[in-house]
């Protein structure tokens, strides 16, 4: 027998009906002054020592916690066996009340951990609550913003478009400039080109003037030469040829053709030089 076989009370009794004998269970009725009708019934009955203590039980001198009266009772009578058995069971009560005990304790320090953990938990609940608030509170903000940042966001989409259209005003305005400019560079340069085609005519004609007066020149410079070259023949022939008279008839001429141009040295019919 072990004492894994009787941890119930329901099984001590079983075990124990097979331990002690009905002339044994008779000195036990005896020892508990079981009334004699009572005791020829148990004695008579198939468990005789089950009988006896379920009328211990209801007389409330043994239970499933306290088995010590039957004990002494068994142990008076000398009924060894039995006392081996029920040692077991007390000693698994007494284990088991251990383990409840330890399993108490135990339970009580997991009550305590819990009471803990449930302490932490409410904090913990308290801190949600207050980032829950404060999460609240910055998602209002982030709307404002939101909301503030899609104003600016029209706000600048009107600036863009403003700016756009400056900006296309800005390169017509540009591009107008760029075709005057063209415009302007082209006309200078026809009036540059007009102006070298005209200084060009100018030099042109100051040539041909230089050259037209040269030969004017020179024109009257044959005329000039050849009305002298007349004038001198006709001295000769109609003046004496002495030097004086010569002289004397020249200063009459002079005196007579007072516009007349002397280019060079005069000579005579005869080559002389005369002046």
């Amino acid at each position: 027998m072990q004492e894994g076989d009787i941890v119930t009370f329901q099984n001590l009794l079983m075990c124990s009906e097979s331990l002690i004998e009905k002339k044994d269970c008779k000195k036990l009725l005896d020892y508990f002054e079981v009334p004699a009708k009572k005791s020829k019934g148990f004695i008579k009955s198939d468990t005789p020592f089950s009988s006896l203590v379920h009328h211990l039980r209801e007389a409330g001198k043994v239970s499933s916690d306290d088995i010590n009266y039957l004990m002494t009772a068994c142990s008076d009578k000398g009924l060894s066996k039995l006392m081996v058995a029920l040692t077991l069971y007390q000693k698994a009560q007494e284990d088991e009340k251990q383990q409840l005990t330890d399993s108490l304790k135990t339970t009580e320090e997991e009550r305590q951990q819990l009471t803990g953990r449930l302490k932490t938990t409410e904090e913990e609940r308290q801190q949600l609550k207050d980032t829950l608030k404060a999460t609240e509170d910055e998602r209002q903000q982030f709307k404002d913003a939101v909301k503030a940042t899609e104003e600016e966001r029209q706000q600048l989409t009107g600036r863009l478009k403003t700016t756009e259209e400056e900006r296309q005003q800005l390169k017509d305005t540009l591009k107008a400039t760029v075709e005057g400019r063209l415009q302007q560079q082209k006309e200078l340069e026809e009036a540059k080109s007009s102006l070298r085609a005209t200084k060009d005519e100018l030099v042109k004609s100051q040539l041909e003037y230089a050259t037209e007066s040269m030969a004017l020149q020179e024109v009257l410079e044959q005329t000039r030469e050849a009305l002298n070259q007349q004038e001198l023949v006709m001295l000769l022939l109609y003046f004496p040829r002495s030097g004086d008279d010569l002289e004397r008839s020249i200063a009459q001429c002079d005196d007579a053709y007072s516009g007349r141009v002397v280019t060079g040295p005069s000579k005579d019919y005869y080559g002389i030089v005369t002046g």
